[in-house]
């Protein structure tokens, strides 16, 4: 018998599964409208130009090495992104804002909820209704004792709900985490306006509740860097 004999696979990733069956369908009339990333006319991933020159340029310079990076990553990499998402404010010209470097994808949010509620004793954390299940998940296993959703999208009016969602925040407990997507709300796609936004960051700062921004399509969802950071910003 072996040691492992006890593991159980895990459930299947809900956007991963469907990749998988999209790779395994022999019909030539498919698209895969699951993973969100570039693809060509042949359904190949498509590597932005800007990014393939960057990666050769990184890999043709003679002062890239394999050693060992510092404890919190690339320094000059962690202050390009901050100056990135903040911008030109009192943060960043006092030295108060700090980048960690992290894994893609949903790595940083991992590494945010370990420090929350190890640092901070944050315990109640709220994701979107919907979003992604991995988000539950990150929060659950970082050791948080109470994982629930917050309203966001109604099936019925087939718009976001923002009177739930208001009514969720002025209900919750201090320090409570909420996870907030900075822009392109995903999967539903529709942000917050403005105002709006004005209104959420209002009752979090009378409430004493924390703003956990996952801050993944900066420039993508209109465009405009400085456009969809306006939310992180404010």
């Amino acid at each position: 018998m072996s040691l492992f004999d006890c593991v159980s696979p895990g459930p299947p990733i809900e956007v991963l599964h469907m990749k998988n069956r999209y790779e395994e369908d022999t019909s030539k009339l498919k698209i895969n409208l699951t993973v969100g990333g570039y693809k060509d006319d042949h359904g190949d991933p498509w590597v932005l130009p800007v990014v393939r020159e960057t990666e050769l340029a990184i890999v043709s310079d003679p002062r890239t090495n394999h050693e060992y990076l510092p404890a919190l990553g690339t320094e000059a990499a962690n202050q390009a992104a901050v100056q990135l998402l903040l911008g030109d404010c009192a943060a960043t010209r006092e030295g108060r804002a700090f980048a960690v470097q992290s894994l893609g994808g949903t790595g940083p949010i991992r590494v945010g909820a370990e420090f929350l509620q190890q640092q901070i004793g944050c315990r109640l954390a709220r994701y979107s209704d919907p979003t992604w299940i991995n988000h539950r998940d990150i929060f659950v296993k970082s050791g948080f004792a109470d994982v629930k959703t917050y309203p966001y999208w109604s099936n019925l009016t087939r718009a976001p709900d923002f009177d739930s969602f208001y009514q969720c925040l002025e209900t919750s407990p201090p320090y409570t985490v909420f996870l907030l997507h900075a822009q392109a709300q995903n999967p539903t796609g529709v942000d917050p306006t403005r105002d709006q936004w004005r209104k959420i960051c209002l009752i979090m700062k009378r409430r004493n509740l924390i703003p956990f921004f996952d801050c993944a399509y900066q420039g993508w969802a209109s465009g405009d860097m400085e456009e969809d950071a306006w939310a992180v910003r404010h």
